[in-house]
């Protein structure tokens, strides 16, 4: 997680590798469009998920809000059906819940 200052905001969504591909491939085509989408996939130390989508937003209350907002959107819009939930938690704590492959 190099680049990100440890006071940025993340919004983290954890998922099972069956929804892997096509949570890329979403991200992928928003990264495309939107240059201040800025996310990782990693490996989840959580039993019950297998990767966490992290999404990096800013400092803040303004970057929590942008967390929350996106990550609202990715789990009722975008994959409704994979019945996900977020949270979300400084950049610095999100490596206490991955592992980098």
């Amino acid at each position: 997680m190099s680049g990100y200052k440890p006071k940025d905001q993340c919004a983290c969504i954890g998922f099972m590798g069956e929804h892997l591909e096509r949570i890329a491939k979403v991200c992928a085509d928003i990264a495309a469009k939107d240059s201040t989408f800025r996310y990782q996939i990693l490996n989840s130390k959580f039993p019950i998920y297998t990767f966490i989508l992290v999404i990096f937003t800013g400092p803040g209350k303004e970057g929590a809000d942008l967390a929350h907002k996106r990550a609202t959107w990715l789990v009722k819009k975008a994959f409704p059906e994979f019945n996900l939930q977020y949270w979300v938690k400084y950049a610095k704590d999100v490596k206490d819940q991955t592992v980098e492959a």
